[in-house]
């Protein structure tokens, strides 16, 4: 750990614990060790205070998720860190030992023995309200399908400055590929010969997206339409498309299998417990951010809601499933 830090060197303090910039300097390292292509020099900077933000973020929900653990008296086993460290051996690649990592990694054996002691005790205190209450219904399941699309279409784009004629000149272009598609033109050859829109190159296919991402006027078509069925042409504030709902293709890819969507549901429901389970607590906290900092933690110097840190391990036994 490094040597105690003046108070100019301190980046956060919860409810009395501090991190130091030494500290989160030698958390970024360790991080930017495990960046496998590095970034160019000129977005290094950018890169690093984001880094740093997150650092501080996760300190501050750590801190408070500890000090919980504290207040209710959670404590991590002998046996209990020992399990972890197997599980931590377990899952390294053929010859590689933990013995390798220890010795290559810049926060060495104490901080390693630290951090998941503090994962287990996180996990005793979160795991209980986690694992009610976050069982996904058919129902649920069901709305996520009906909520998605897999579309391709075709672009005129058209510019705010265009005036009424040449508007009217695009328009009827998009008509006139209308009309080609209807008389059984290839819909993904005429997107690459005449399609404004970067996704000719794949023939038109803007890929699998949910309710919400596109266009409100495009959205409305797509979701309005048919399998196979091509639109009339459609006008948004890109310009004039034409529009043609695709199969939802779990076999190549394209989508999640339903076991995939109903772990992901239950992975949000609970990240949303344990955000509004941070939320009350930095409520209740004494957060305070360094100069430097604190215009970019959010509202009132405080940092969005996140869920559990991820640098923290977390004990086998202990896994969100």
């Amino acid at each position: 750990m490094p040597e105690p830090a003046s108070a100019s060197d301190i980046l956060v303090t919860v409810n009395g614990a501090r991190l130091s910039r030494q500290e989160a300097e030698l958390e970024m390292k360790f991080r930017m060790a495990s960046i496998t292509k590095p970034p160019p020099p000129d977005a290094l900077p950018q890169l690093q205070r984001q880094l740093q933000k997150r650092v501080v973020e996760q300190f501050v929900a750590r801190s408070l998720l500890l000090q919980e653990a504290d207040r209710q008296k959670l404590q991590a086993s002998d046996k209990e860190v020992e399990d972890a460290f197997a599980s931590i051996r377990a899952r390294l690649p053929p010859g590689q030992t933990l013995e390798d990592v220890i010795k290559n990694s810049p926060l060495g054996e104490a901080r390693m023995r630290e951090d998941i002691i503090a994962g287990i005790r996180i996990n005793k205190l979160i795991e209980p309200m986690v694992t009610n209450g976050t069982a996904v219904s058919d129902a649920e399941v069901k709305e996520f399908f009906e909520n998605i699309r897999h579309a391709r279409h075709i672009l005129v784009k058209a510019d705010r400055t265009d005036d009424a004629k040449v508007r009217a000149e695009k328009k009827k272009k998009a008509e006139e590929l209308r009309g080609k598609l209807a008389d059984g033109a290839d819909f993904a050859e005429i997107a690459k010969q005449s399609s404004d829109c970067p996704s000719r190159q794949k023939g038109g296919d803007l890929g699998v997206f949910p309710k919400g991402r596109m266009d409100p006027i495009f959205e409305k078509a797509a979701f309005g339409l048919k399998t196979n069925e091509i639109s009339q042409v459609v006008e948004t504030q890109f310009g004039y498309h034409i529009i043609q709902v695709l199969d939802l293709n779990q076999e190549k890819g394209e989508i999640p299998t339903e076991q995939q969507v109903r772990k992901n549901l239950q992975t949000k429901k609970q990240a949303g417990i344990l955000d509004t389970f941070l939320a009350k607590l930095k409520s209740g906290a004494t957060i305070q951010y360094s100069q430097t900092l604190a215009s970019d933690m959010g509202p009132g110097g405080t940092p969005p809601a996140i869920g559990l840190p991820k640098s923290m391990p977390l004990p086998p036994s202990g896994e969100l499933k």
